[in-house]
């Protein structure tokens, strides 16, 4: 009866001691599944947390992105707008420089052509006028040389007549040979004179024309040297423009 009762009272031990143990064990299991719970859901909110802040940020980012553009577009659309008027401006004053550079060229250029022009007209009308007075002094030059060469014969016939009158009691044959050495005589010396004259004549004239073409050829050198000028200036200004 004692061993049963003892039996029973171990029993009853046992089953106390287990069921202690069992309900250790029990809240070991249970803290341990609530501490692991608890982690989960601290992790869980802090991931939750990270991405909404991620997230966040993201729009955040976006937004600003999204201000910061439509606001760097409407300053860009006003600089484009300022820079238009301003290169607007720039390129009709251009223009209009431009176009005031050109009337001075054109007046200019006009101005030396109707000079030059001038000077053309006015070397043309000296040159007609020296050879109609060239012409004149020649036709006068023979008149005169002529009356001269009429004169001399006829005095020289009458300083012969006169001779021959004066040696009239001389003999004929004598009488006549110098009345021919006379007349060839006048008729070398006129044919001499006039030769000498026309050769004076024509070196005059060969210097006259020499001297008019020295000319002619300074005032062609001087227009090319004033139209290389005026191109060295025009380039200059070109390069000055597009530079």
């Amino acid at each position: 009866k004692s061993v049963a009762i003892q039996t029973r009272y171990a029993l009853l031990i046992q089953k106390a001691w287990r069921r202690c143990c069992a309900l250790v064990q029990y809240a070991k299991e249970v803290e341990s599944v609530a501490r692991i719970q608890a982690a989960i859901r601290s992790w869980l909110v802090r991931a939750d947390t990270a991405a909404k802040g991620l997230a966040a940020v993201t729009i955040q980012s976006k937004w600003r992105c999204y201000t910061a553009s439509s606001s760097y577009q409407k300053i860009a659309k006003l600089a484009i707008a300022i820079q238009m008027l301003r290169r607007g401006l720039q390129v009709r004053r251009e223009l209009q420089f431009l176009g005031a550079c050109a009337s001075a060229i054109q007046a200019t250029w006009r101005r030396y052509y109707a000079e030059v022009q001038y000077q053309v007209d006015l070397i043309d009308i000296i040159l007609v006028q020296s050879i109609c007075r060239r012409r004149m002094a020649v036709v006068e030059y023979k008149k005169q040389n002529a009356a001269l060469i009429v004169i001399q014969s006829l005095a020289r016939m009458c300083l012969a007549q006169k001779r021959c009158s004066y040696l009239r009691e001389e003999k004929v044959e004598r009488k006549r040979q110098q009345a021919a050495s006379i007349r060839l005589q006048s008729v070398v010396r006129r044919r001499l004179a006039v030769q000498a004259r026309t050769k004076q004549i024509q070196a005059i004239v060969l210097c006259q024309s020499m001297a008019r073409r020295k000319m002619i050829l300074r005032h062609q050198r001087r227009e090319v040297i004033s139209a290389v000028l005026i191109q060295k200036t025009w380039h200059g200004f070109t390069s000055f423009v597009d530079y």
